[in-house]
């Protein structure tokens, strides 16, 4: 439970004030513990840093996944280009009330801009939730006969870029968050738009 209380601390400090200007004591304070409280669970500081990737990858790849889950491949190209707005509509509504992930995942993508060791890890953490992305993609244009006939990881890569951009850019500039929607919605319809039958109405192996 302590443990767990200093990466939530943590993931909330880092996100607001950045990873290099978050003091381990103000994580511990922040926890109701005491520095020592650190040292017991974490090696150092980029332990801590490197638990609160984890958690945070955890968190944003069942948002994601449910985002995709409740999007479904629909057949009907008016019912898709509707279904896709619906749902950029919602990601960008939730840019605010997700304020904390959307700064987070900005500071750590420039930490490791800036260490070369961090960003093995990030990277990891990044290929796994777009790997998994791809295969619910894959999974629900099987549902109704269709697979895309571009790389499913490229368009995990572009929705996932998209989401973050646009988000980062909601907040900045709300008054314009229907048009990042629309402009989001481009991207989550890339799957239907660019796809065809699957031979024997099933995905291959």
């Amino acid at each position: 439970m302590t443990r767990d209380a200093l990466i939530e601390a943590a993931l909330e400090l880092f996100a607001e004030k950045g990873i290099h200007g978050t003091s381990l004591e103000e994580i511990a304070t922040a926890a109701g513990f005491s520095r020592g409280a650190i040292y017991s669970n974490f090696a150092d500081k980029e332990a801590l840093i490197f638990a609160v990737v984890d958690a945070y990858s955890v968190r944003l790849t069942e948002s994601q996944i449910e985002v995709l889950e409740e999007r479904p491949a629909r057949a009907d190209s008016t019912e898709q280009e509707a279904e896709a707005l619906r749902s950029a509509r919602l990601v960008i509504q939730l840019a605010d009330k997700l304020r904390s992930f959307v700064l987070l995942d900005t500071e750590l993508r420039l930490h490791a801009l800036r260490n070369s060791e961090f960003a093995v890890r990030f990277r990891a953490q990044i290929e796994e939730r777009r790997q998994r992305g791809a295969e619910i993609m894959t999974q629900q244009m099987s549902v109704f006969g269709r697979r895309t006939t571009l790389p499913e990881r490229d368009l995990a890569v572009a929705a996932e870029v998209a989401q973050l951009g646009l988000s980062q850019l909601a907040l900045i500039d709300p008054e314009q968050s229907d048009n990042y929607a629309e402009i989001l919605a481009l991207v989550f319809r890339l799957p239907v738009d660019h796809s065809e039958p699957i031979p024997g109405g099933r995905a291959d192996d």
